[in-house]
């Protein structure tokens, strides 16, 4: 009986001694992180954004960083990618992202986020898309239809994880932003594409695409509205709210589920 006592006792020691070390080690990583992401803003305010890049680059892909933490630092990364007109490494950097973060979905939230807010051009080089402006670049692309494309598979993503979790306010601003993601390049006189039913299952395509108008060298399409869509009998286009998401028959619809 004695010796089960002692035993018994040990035994709660070592938790105890184990939890203590973990609650330690945690507390010192969480630390570590904001002390890093503060040199980051250090650095970013100095206009040193060479080195806050290289950190910001560390804490986006650290599993151990809190969503919204990650969400600050690829946001910042991007801007400071921007301001060393380096944007040829911003794919890359937002796909290692998603390959650490995939399920946080305000990560892929505002990940696609990104990739509506552009740039949404770059050149075909060695049968390569390379986003943004490169000197002796081959073909010019725009990429505006590829990176709607990018972001509403990020957001599907994202309406899938919350089923998992409890947030009103985030599933929320989810679907909200979907909704508006879906309109991206619909607007005005190009409103008749709502009818399509964007496959989101597709692989963006960046080799068979062109140079088309509201590329950054060729500014955008002129003219304004030229009247509402219509159907086959002339009648004006309706998006009604469909039965489910699932059961949409056109982004219009899709449009509208959302809301």
């Amino acid at each position: 009986m004695f010796s089960f006592k002692i035993l018994r006792s040990t035994s709660a020691t070592v938790c105890l001694l184990l939890l203590a070390t973990l609650s330690v080690y945690l507390f010192a990583d969480e630390k570590s992180i904001m002390e890093s992401r503060s040199l980051a803003q250090t650095y970013q305010k100095q206009g040193n954004y060479r080195d806050a890049w290289q950190i910001y680059q560390k804490l986006a892909v650290q599993a151990n960083n809190p969503d919204a933490g990650v969400v600050h630092d690829l946001q910042q990364g991007i801007a400071c990618l921007q301001q060393l007109n380096r944007i040829s490494e911003m794919d890359e950097f937002r796909e290692s992202v998603l390959k650490v973060h995939a399920n946080q979905p305000l990560v892929l939230w505002k990940l696609a986020e990104s990739y509506i807010q552009g740039p949404h051009y770059g050149y075909i080089i060695d049968g390569e898309f390379i986003r943004g402006h490169q000197r002796g670049g081959n073909r010019f692309i725009n990429t505006h239809e590829q990176d709607r494309l990018i972001a509403l598979k990020l957001m599907n993503q994202a309406i899938e994880k919350l089923k998992n979790g409890d947030d009103a306010e985030l599933a929320s601003n989810i679907y909200f932003d979907t909704a508006e993601y879906y309109l991206s390049g619909r607007e005005g006189q190009n409103a008749w594409k709502l009818q399509i039913l964007t496959d989101l299952n597709e692989t963006p395509d960046f080799a068979s695409v062109g140079a088309e108008p509201g590329s950054f060298f060729r500014g955008g399409p002129s003219g304004g509205p030229e009247g509402a869509p219509v159907d086959d009998a002339g009648d004006p286009v309706y998006y009604r709210v469909p039965a489910s998401f699932e059961t949409a028959k056109n982004d219009g619809e899709r449009w509208r589920w959302m809301l």
